[in-house]
């Protein structure tokens, strides 16, 4: 603190004082246009990361922990948010490698490749196993093609 103000001191006496202070004032403007700008930028990020997450049906387990999810392509990630796979609207499942590994019906049966029933699925989003025991759901999902593709990959292997 002293060093500063024997310099203020030598440019008072000098008759530099006044720039200085404009330096200053205009450093001060400069910060703080800075943080404003910084601000604005990750507040847009936020609102592109809601929009995405909006876009997003949960995949869930049984035990309430949350397993991926599915957007409105199909997509099926894992919690990283790696696609693991995905669902077309005819309800043909395919794996990360495009190959097809099973199908979803009408009625919500969901088949292997070789076509063997290994569950099913219901337009409230839930999933059973080919015994009928709940494995998990996809929350807010109505679509069963879709509900039937995430079962697919994520529980009925």
């Amino acid at each position: 603190m002293e060093i500063l103000m024997t310099i203020l001191k030598k440019e008072r006496q000098s008759g530099l004082w006044m720039p200085v202070l404009y330096r200053t004032a205009c450093l001060f403007i400069l910060a703080l246009a800075i943080t404003l700008a910084l601000s604005i930028v990750v507040t847009a990020q936020e609102n592109d990361t809601a929009k995405e997450d909006a876009d997003k049906r949960m995949i869930i387990n049984r035990f309430g922990n949350e397993m991926g999810s599915i957007d409105n392509n199909g997509n099926i990630a894992n919690l990283s948010g790696l696609i693991v796979g995905a669902v077309d609207s005819d309800g043909n499942i395919f794996n990360v490698s495009k190959i097809n590994i099973g199908k979803v019906a009408a009625d919500g049966k969901v088949s292997n490749q070789s076509g063997t029933v290994i569950g099913s699925v219901n337009n409230q989003g839930e999933i059973f196993n080919v015994s009928g025991t709940k494995l998990g759901e996809v929350k807010g999902e109505t679509d069963i093609k879709r509900t039937g593709g995430a079962a697919r990959l994520m529980f009925l292997k």
